[in-house]
């Protein structure tokens, strides 16, 4: 969606290009990125987008020239080194990592999670992923009951579970300021390496992994909207006695989607 809405943004700003959704356009779109600023995998996921799009629209599939997408190998730690975090933390920032590393969201996707979008029949939590979209993020292990120990604590009546009980006026702020909170614990529970909340998320998708949860089941509680983008993240960290079983999810992925 927000590929889609900032080429058709390019498109209307240029007047001298035909405002067609075309492959040719898609490519000037798509290289004149390449000029800017913009990283080389935000260019990458935006092309893949355009390609999902043509093969949804046209049902043909189109080559785009864009860069590469790179994953690097993820970083995560023990559950146990998460949890000891946890119990050096004041009653908010356990909350907050314990939601984060129980539902293995991203930052943004648990500060801004409005309160009305608790469920607790579902144990889940209504965020909006990266793309824009709305998804219910299932709290695994104890991850309702960490959230509800929080809420008992909680005061005043901010629509957001966090949002508005760290500082900063912007979510970018917000998320600086919840980022060292979560460092400085990792270093008072003897975790030697820089830690960041990213880490929490792939911690959750390394354990879940481990514990024999199917690639396409820990995907869905990422929010990845692409199996093969879970796989090329993860794979390299899954144990060597599952490693066949999910290379043949994967092949079985693959070849479901070119029917």
């Amino acid at each position: 969606m927000i590929a889609m809405k900032s080429w058709a943004a390019w498109l209307a700003a240029r007047p001298e290009v035909e405002r067609d959704f075309t492959r040719e356009n898609a490519q000037a779109w798509i290289s004149h990125l390449t000029g800017t600023s913009k990283a080389d995998n935000t260019i990458a996921t935006y092309a893949n987008a355009i390609r999902r799009f043509f093969r949804w629209r046209d049902g043909v599939k189109i080559s785009l020239e864009s860069p590469s997408q790179k994953f690097n190998k993820p970083e995560y730690h023990d559950p146990k080194d998460i949890y000891r975090m946890m119990d050096l933390a004041g009653p908010r920032d356990r909350a907050f990592i314990g939601v984060m590393f129980n539902s293995a969201c991203r930052i943004s996707e648990i500060l801004t999670a409005p309160m009305d979008g608790i469920n607790r029949s579902q144990s889940s939590i209504r965020v909006r992923r990266k793309g824009g979209a709305e998804e219910d993020a299932v709290l695994l292990d104890d991850g309702m009951q960490i959230l509800d120990q929080w809420l008992e604590k909680r005061s005043g009546i901010s629509k957001y579970i966090f949002f508005d009980y760290f500082e900063g006026d912007t979510l970018e702020q917000k998320a600086g300021n919840a980022r060292r909170q979560i460092s400085q614990l990792a270093k008072k529970a003897g975790i030697r390496e820089k830690f960041t909340p990213h880490h929490l998320r792939h911690s959750k998708a390394t354990e879940l992994l481990g514990k024999g949860v199917p690639l396409s089941l820990v995907s869905e509680v990422l929010g990845h909207k692409n199996l093969n983008v879970t796989a090329k993240i993860y794979t390299r960290l899954i144990p060597k006695d599952r490693k066949a079983k999910v290379e043949e999810e994967i092949r079985r992925h693959k070849a479901g989607g070119a029917q």
